[in-house]
């Protein structure tokens, strides 16, 4: 790989940080703490482990092509 632009290696640490948060959450989602979430609330937060998964997924196509 050649060396990264400065924007494209904040690209590839957003990416990184991103994938650390939707590792939390998908931890959180999967443990007997989530049944405790009112269902609005585990309704919003399955919404944002999506969205987030899919601009995981974005940056990573982004990254493919540096």
């Amino acid at each position: 790989m050649s060396v990264l632009q400065p924007y494209q290696q904040r690209v590839v640490q957003e990416r990184d940080e991103l994938q650390e948060k939707v590792g939390k959450l998908a931890e959180f989602v999967r443990s007997p703490g989530f049944a405790d979430v009112a269902t609005d609330d585990r309704t919003l937060l399955l919404e944002q482990y999506q969205a987030m998964t899919e601009y995981v997924i974005i940056l990573s196509r982004r990254i493919a092509r540096f």
